[in-house]
């Protein structure tokens, strides 16, 4: 199987975070979105939500499950031309974005 890369469609997003929340309680088991391996980021001054995701994504796809604009999905190498020729745009991956949980803070 090839990579699969994840994508997103600004015009489809509409910022709810839902895929947050499913995301943080199917791989950390808590309700609790700073523990997603995606981020839903809202410019401050227009609100146009943009993604990121993480290096531990564990690519279970409930993100793309949760998301009911289908907004977001998943796409192998094969399918990556047409999905940018109709404006999806692929997730960058980080891993400065994380907080870190109180009892680490000094």
């Amino acid at each position: 199987m090839t990579e699969q890369v994840l994508f997103y469609h600004p015009e489809k997003c509409s910022g709810c975070r839902r895929c947050e929340m499913a995301c943080a309680i199917q791989n950390a088991g808590v309700s609790n979105p700073a523990l997603a391996n995606i981020r839903v980021l809202l410019h401050p001054r227009l609100g146009t939500p943009s993604l990121v995701t993480f290096f531990d994504c564990t690519r279970c796809q409930v993100c793309v499950k949760s998301c009911n604009l289908e907004a977001i999905q998943f796409a192998e190498e094969a399918g990556w031309r047409e999905l940018l020729q109709e404006g999806w745009i692929p997730v960058p991956v980080a891993d400065s974005l994380r907080r870190q949980p109180e009892s680490e803070v000094n």
